[in-house]
């Protein structure tokens, strides 16, 4: 190993060379390195069509022919997501009307008012009834017993000075809770009551609504959220509301529905306003029906966060807090508030409202049904049910839905909790039920050939449970 700053013997030869003159010169010459630029070096990219304004030359300015072709190209308004099948075979089947509300007709499949499903569009309502109604030409429900019952209930709650209850729908996914809220909607609508109807709250906790905090308060505004509420309860009541004259005196209730809806910046205002004058209307206007499909929504957590980056509870929202007040009684109606539960998602999940609807202490609203005669245990949608304070006090030790709840920011705001909830039974259908809806399917093409054999009825019994929306699945997998 050579010593450091010694050379080696090859070395020293040709630095001995060099310096004497001996050592033959290269003049090869050296290129510097370079690198291709990144615009040639990059395949060339395909130019995307423009769908605005055409580009005009520096100094000209647009001609009419330019606006012509400008707005000949822009894009089409976009299309609902859901719309009747109107290829599907035509199935002739009632109308539910009034006068159909009666035992003889129950159960039967009835269709929706065409006046009702143009001032309710299909993309509004939950994802399942537009998946659902989106198979046949005209949307149609099947007439059950629980839809009387809860008509009757309804009917009752108006009777009173002031509506002391929150009728609570509620079942096992896919039991048709939301059929029956929509049937009592369109009911209602054409017995001339005035009627709210919220078939959505998801949209209003999803994060997809812009929102924004209001000055020197812990709540938030969605403009734009609520302007669509009042679009849609202009739609639905619109001659009602214009023969309302607004207690201020300047125009009338369905002036106020077309400001808000028209200006996001004043929506809240205008829905406060709107629900002030319904709360405090005279003998002489028709009765109210507060109709909110998802209700859990109103107490769940959202995605939205605020400047800390914590979770925002719905009821921090002033959209969802003006629908709260009738919950709560802080809001008198004259009408009736009937509301119903939704488990498809947990964006809408409430272990508050969970313990309320599973509590001893909630009054039950059911209907006998040929499960209902089985003992408890032995049913499906029997579930124990125990004070939460004989469980544990601290949440500590709680189990299921019972310990959720010790966690729920919602628990400790008792100014947001619902007063006077009773919940009603939704149960799943019975094997008569279940008969008519799949005589009506199989008429609409949704049975396949395979399936439509002797005893396919008992077969989609055992397999679903009566369960519509289990069969629904099945049947759609098939096709």
């Amino acid at each position: 190993m050579l010593a450091k700053g010694a050379l080696s013997a090859a070395s020293r030869c040709r630095l001995a060379s060099a310096s004497a003159g001996t050592l033959r010169s290269h003049r090869t010459p050296v290129l510097a390195f370079s690198t291709t630029p990144v615009s040639h070096a990059a395949p060339t990219a395909k130019k995307k069509p423009s769908a605005g304004v055409p580009k005009i030359k520096r100094g000209g300015a647009p001609t009419d022919n330019d606006l012509d072709r400008a707005i000949d190209k822009a894009p089409p308004e976009p299309k609902p997501k859901y719309v009747p099948n109107k290829n599907a075979p035509e199935v002739v089947v009632g109308e539910w009307v009034p006068e159909k509300a009666t035992e003889d007709n129950v159960p039967q499949v009835l269709s929706l008012p065409p006046s009702f499903v143009e001032a309710v569009p299909l993309d509004t309502l939950p994802t399942i009834m537009m998946k659902y109604f989106s198979e046949f030409k005209t949307p149609s429900l099947l007439a059950r017993k629980i839809t009387l019952k809860i008509l009757d209930e309804v009917v009752a709650e108006s009777k009173k000075p002031v509506a002391d209850r929150v009728l609570m729908l509620d079942g096992r996914y896919g039991c048709g809770k939301s059929s029956v809220l929509l049937q009592s909607a369109s009911y209602f609508k054409q017995s001339g009551w005035i009627v709210i109807y919220v078939p959505r709250t998801f949209d209003w906790v999803c994060g997809l609504e812009p929102y924004a905090p209001v000055k020197d308060t812990i709540y938030y505004d969605q403009p734009e959220a609520t302007a669509k509420v009042l679009k849609a309860i202009g739609r639905l009541n619109g001659e009602a509301l214009a023969e309302i004259p607004a207690s201020s005196g300047k125009g009338t209730l369905a002036d106020i529905v077309q400001q808000g809806s028209e200006d996001p910046a004043v929506a809240h205002a205008c829905l406060e306003e709107l629900f002030g004058e319904l709360s405090n209307g005279g003998a002489d206007r028709p009765p109210v029906l507060i109709a909110i499909d998802q209700v859990n929504g109103l107490y769940s957590r959202t995605a939205y966060r605020d400047v800390h980056s914590k979770v925002i509870t719905a009821d921090r929202f002033n959209l969802a807090r003006s629908f709260i007040k009738f919950l709560n009684g802080e809001r008198k109606l004259k009408g009736a508030v009937l509301t119903s539960t939704d488990y498809t998602t947990n964006h809408l999940h409430s272990p508050f409202l969970n313990h309320i609807l599973t509590s001893p202490s909630t009054p039950t609203i059911t209907i006998p049904t040929e499960e209902s005669k089985l003992p408890g245990p032995m049913r499906r949608d029997f579930v124990p049910r125990r004070p939460l304070k004989d469980v544990d006090e601290f949440g500590v030790l709680s189990w299921g839905r019972e310990g959720e709840v010790s966690f729920d920011n919602v628990l400790k705001r008792t100014k947001v909790h619902p007063r006077g909830v009773v919940r009603v039974e939704v149960p799943e259908f019975a094997k008569e039920e279940l008969e008519r809806v799949v005589g009506y399917w199989k008429a609409g093409g949704l049975v396949p050939l395979n399936r439509q054999r002797p005893g396919m009825i008992e077969k989609f019994y055992m397999m679903t449970g009566g369960n519509p929306y289990k069969l629904f699945r099945d049947l759609l997998t098939a096709l």
